[in-house]
């Protein structure tokens, strides 16, 4: 429903007009570039990054900004990868996961023969059609009461078969629907995608800027200076989902978990530079926002969560 107005009636009523989208918009997701590690060269992979060193060390020596070291670094990991790990483009399949492709060829085989009984009105084509017709049907119903018994197993960790069912069983993907503000219903993505910005800003406290207060002499001691070390940062990347999403610069976690090794020493100069300057370089500070319902009673922005997907990196270097 959009574009919701009162207009002057014939008698004293007024009218209440609405336009409504009777076809809804289904948002196709872009096609994803998945990385293929089985048949990566790793050995090629760990020597470009361990060549990398070097560069890291001479922009340390002449005090390079760290967001143009992150940058740099990233740039190097992005071809490496391109180079050295093949890549294939998929998209979000529309077929049901409990067809296997037997079943497949079995129904384009029903459709060709259903075909060519209309054109030649044979009955005993027909007779073949209706056969297979009830086949299909069988194995249709057999596979996919096979599959749920197998969704639903002792072992909760590993529950991706369950949700990739669910998501099959959507029929659209329209997004966020429509968000209240003072009464007033919002439907233009724009104004959407405004409101909730606004909300989530609303949940930060806002640091004033200015020069801390002065307390006076600390009672505690000083507090030692933090260094980052490689040892720590390959603990913490050995230690990453592999099966988590990328964050916006599109690092696989599965990447930063495989080449832990080569990575932890440079990340733990770029991090040790970043304390040291006092800066954090720009792409830290970004994460893809998803808005998620927290229930289904109202359809307002304050019931809607912020749902956050981060760097890889930068959640490295917050728990290191």
């Amino acid at each position: 429903m959009r574009d919701i107005e009162v207009v002057p009636g014939v008698s004293d009523h007024d009218i209440v007009l609405a336009k409504f989208d009777t076809k809804p918009v289904i948002n196709q997701k872009p096609p994803r570039k998945i990385l293929q590690f089985s048949k990566a060269n790793m050995e090629g992979l760990t020597e470009r990054i361990k060549g990398y060193e070097s560069t890291l060390t001479n922009q340390v020596q002449n005090k390079v900004p760290v967001n143009d070291m992150w940058l740099g670094f990233k740039t190097m990991l992005t071809e490496a990868v391109s180079e050295f790990i093949p890549s294939k483009t998929s998209k979000e399949s529309e077929d049901y996961p409990w067809i296997p492709d037997s079943l497949k060829r079995l129904i384009r085989k029903r459709d060709r023969l259903y075909n060519k009984s209309q054109k030649t009105q044979s009955p005993a084509l027909k007779e073949k059609v209706k056969d297979l017709k009830h086949r299909v049907q069988r194995e249709m119903r057999q596979n996919y009461w096979e599959y749920i018994s197998n969704l639903f197993t002792e072992d909760d960790s590993n529950n991706k078969k369950f949700w990739s069912y669910i998501k099959k069983l959507r029929k659209d993907s329209q997004g966020v629907g429509s968000l209240k503000q003072h009464g007033n219903l919002v439907t233009e993505t724009k104004e959407k995608a405004k409101l909730l910005n606004e909300q989530f800003q609303s949940a930060f406290t806002k640091e004033k800027l200015g020069p801390l207060p002065d307390k006076g002499p600390s009672p505690h001691p000083t507090m030692p200076e933090i260094t980052v070390t490689s040892q720590g940062v390959k603990k913490i990347l050995s230690s990453l989902n592999p099966h988590k999403a990328a964050g916006p610069d599109g690092i696989s976690t599965r990447l930063l978990k495989e080449t832990a090794d080569a990575l932890s020493p440079l990340l733990a100069v770029i991090f040790n530079e970043s304390l040291q300057q006092g800066q954090v370089p720009e792409d830290w500070r970004c994460a893809n926002v998803t808005p998620a319902y927290k229930k289904e009673t109202d359809r307002t922005q304050e019931i809607i969560d912020p749902f956050h997907s981060r760097l890889s990196v930068a959640k490295s270097w917050n728990t290191s």
